[in-house]
């Protein structure tokens, strides 16, 4: 098997790895992307010379492809990270005993994913709202010292293996309230005529206009530079990102499977409480099939589910479930893995929730 952060492809590595994920390509540029050295990541495959089963890891996501090969997708699930949320994404041909065995233990959803694209400028950038102004991300943007700079380049880090890289042939839009970075629309990937951007708005400015408008400047600059595609992912069921994507004039969505081992969703407010409690409830009986290997983080996002349905009683019950395997130990651990819980200051308190932190180590 071959991986290595930093190994190199060769020419003909990359175009054979390149004709094995082809499927995933047009909807996946990271995968393109991290096959040409542009963007950070890991690629794994079954043979040098004419591979037949490849992964590549990117992003918290693992793109897989091609046929049943036990051996090979055994050492790959020994590659997941048990304790941190990730994402499976398959080619839509790929062998089901290779899922099987990347699904086994901690991957327990079948998630639907949406991808839309735009493939000509619109007639009318949305208005922007008053009260705003907007500046392209370059290095004067950058280098200025507006609050919110550390996040974007923090952004541009995830998706691109050199600033300068991005500075060359990537391109984005920020919006400034006061001073400050409040939104911004980046170029996740461009290669060649096409490019992915995403979006992402402070939670004060949202619900005015602002990801639509800023959506659209960063699509605009793409087709001035020659760009022939544009695309977007979001999960089915995130409406604000769906919404900016539509007013950025991003149609024609197509939905694909992937396999996740968390609740499917970018916010809790995309799921109503009944579908928490169902999600808990399939996860649970899923537990009972194909018990979590040596970790407690699926117990942790049964936990988080139930909580968000509203049933404090499911959520402590996995808690103590993650204590019992010895997985879950500190009070700073569980900070760590869900720091909304400690916004109730009282939280460690309450009579409810008093055992289960007696039995952490207060430490930090």
């Amino acid at each position: 098997m071959t991986a290595d952060s930093d190994y190199a492809l060769a020419t003909w590595e990359t175009d054979r790895l390149l004709d094995l994920f082809s499927s995933l390509l047009p909807k996946h540029m990271f995968v393109e992307a991290v096959l040409r050295g542009i963007a950070p990541g890991r690629v794994y495959a079954n043979a040098h010379a004419s591979p037949t089963a490849a992964a590549l890891y990117a992003d918290c996501c693992w793109y897989v492809v091609g046929e049943d090969d036990e051996i090979f997708w055994r050492g790959i699930r020994e590659q997941f990270p048990s304790d941190t949320y990730s994402v499976i994404v398959p080619d839509e041909t790929s062998d089901r005993r290779a899922l099987e065995i990347l699904t086994h233990g901690g991957y327990y959803v079948d998630a639907i994913s949406r991808y839309a694209e735009r493939t000509s400028p619109i007639a009318a950038t949305p208005q922007r709202p008053e009260g705003y102004t907007v500046a392209p991300v370059d290095r004067a943007l950058m280098d200025s010292g507006a609050a919110g700079v550390d996040d974007v380049l923090e952004e541009i880090a995830e998706s691109w293996n050199d600033l300068d890289a991005f500075y060359d042939v990537g391109f984005g839009t920020c919006s400034l309230c006061d001073g400050d970075i409040v939104c911004r629309s980046i170029t996740t990937h461009a290669i060649g005529q096409r490019c992915e951007i995403g979006i992402w708005t402070h939670p004060a400015h949202r619900r005015r206009g602002l990801g639509g408008y800023v959506a659209s400047v960063t699509a605009d600059e793409a087709f001035r530079r020659g760009m022939k595609v544009i695309g977007w992912h979001s999960w089915a069921n995130n409406a604000g990102s769906i919404g900016v994507s539509r007013r950025a004039g991003l149609v024609n969505p197509e939905f694909h499977t992937v396999y996740i081992n968390h609740w499917p969703a970018a916010n809790p407010s995309d799921m109503e409480p009944a579908e928490f409690r169902a999600f808990a409830l399939r996860y649970e009986r899923m537990f009972e099939q194909s018990p979590p290997l040596a970790t407690g983080y699926p117990h942790i996002v049964a936990a988080t589910a139930w909580a968000l349905a509203g049933n404090h009683d499911g959520c402590l019950r996995h808690l103590h479930r993650a204590v019992d395997i010895g997985w879950l130990r500190t009070t700073a651990q569980l900070r760590t893995l869900w720091p909304e819980l400690f916004d109730d200051s009282g939280i460690e308190s309450r009579e409810a929730w008093r055992d289960l932190f007696e039995r952490l180590d207060p430490t930090p």
